[in-house]
């Protein structure tokens, strides 16, 4: 389980190595993935793809940050108008980070073992070897000194779904280390000024990784410093979760106009409804009672609420 939230997540770049083209396409095709996965024979040719996306990488960390001060984390801001990240579907371009390399042993001109040291000296991506008639100790030795980041016989009886497992793995660890200095500094944030943010919370992160994985959610960016995001689906539907606690439906009441629904209002008094705008946004432009939403109790938290709200809404900011 993953101790902080990522800021952002969308689908990368799996490159497969192996000589053995019909493993290739049977096996790690049949990988359940919305990663993009490159197959390849020539361990050059990986070599090239790999080595391009480690000078292009796109990080997308400058894009989601107004001003980032190392001294000074209160100055961060979040970029949270929609339309800006909003642009960020559509950049393709950010898919071609590799963030695992799924390599196999035994090859003609280099093995996989001698393959990941090369790629570990240009870049840390996530290395699984898939071991077959390599030396066990041999194998067990590369991982224990970070060669290689995980090992996987290839005759296993439940190849795919370990295969499945370590993506997954990898994905974290690729999100976590590009998001974790702004993650943290969040943190420090809203603790200094004593306001809420949930990316840590335990309860959270269990209920927001369980309404992902059952909602098919692809690609995910953070748009407001207590937990909400932007989501897209595998069939490339945008929606909104909103979360809010208890200061939350106290801001709500302050700053709603004088012409919000009576019904809406009592509900959000009674934390039935809520209003699906992170941070409030431009609330003074917009008809609020399109965006008060029925909002539910987050399982294990205390007083923590989410709502969804629908892309034809989004898009309307």
């Amino acid at each position: 389980m993953i101790r902080i939230l990522p800021v952002y997540k969308h689908p990368t770049t799996i490159i497969a190595l192996d000589d053995d083209r019909f493993f290739l396409d049977s096996v790690v095709g049949e990988i359940p993935t919305f990663n993009v996965i490159k197959k390849f024979t020539d361990y050059k040719e990986a070599l090239k793809v790999i080595e391009q996306s480690v000078e292009g990488k796109n990080t997308f960390q400058d894009k989601y940050v107004k001003s980032l001060n190392d001294s000074k984390v209160n100055e961060i801001e979040l970029l949270i108008k929609y339309s800006t990240i909003y642009k960020e579907y559509d950049a393709v371009e950010k898919y071609n980070n590799v963030a695992t390399l799924i390599v196999d042993y035994n090859m003609p001109e280099i093995n996989g073992l001698e393959f990941a040291k090369l790629i570990k000296a240009r870049t840390n991506i996530f290395i699984v070897l898939l071991t077959g008639e390599a030396n066990e100790q041999t194998v067990i030795d590369a991982f224990n000194n970070g060669v290689i980041d995980a090992y996987i016989s290839k005759v296993d009886a439940h190849l795919l779904e370990k295969l499945n497992d370590v993506i997954k793995k990898s994905e974290e660890s690729f999100f976590g280390k590009l998001s974790s200095f702004l993650s943290q500094a969040i943190l420090m944030d809203s603790h200094s000024k004593q306001s809420s943010c949930y990316l840590g919370n335990l309860q959270y992160i269990k209920f927001f990784l369980k309404y992902v994985e059952e909602n098919n959610i692809k690609e995910f960016y953070l748009i407001d410093r207590l937990g909400s995001y932007l989501l897209k689906d595998k069939d490339n539907n945008l929606s909104i979760i909103n979360i809010a606690d208890e200061k939350r439906f106290k801001l709500m009441l302050e700053i709603l106009p004088d012409d919000t629904n009576k019904d809406s209002l009592r509900a959000i008094k009674e934390w039935q409804q809520m209003l699906c705008l992170p941070d409030y946004y431009c609330v003074t432009d917009i008809s609020v009672n399109d965006y008060i939403k029925d909002c539910y109790r987050i399982s294990g938290a205390n007083k923590l609420y989410y709502s969804s709200l629908s892309a034809e809404l989004l898009l309307n900011l």
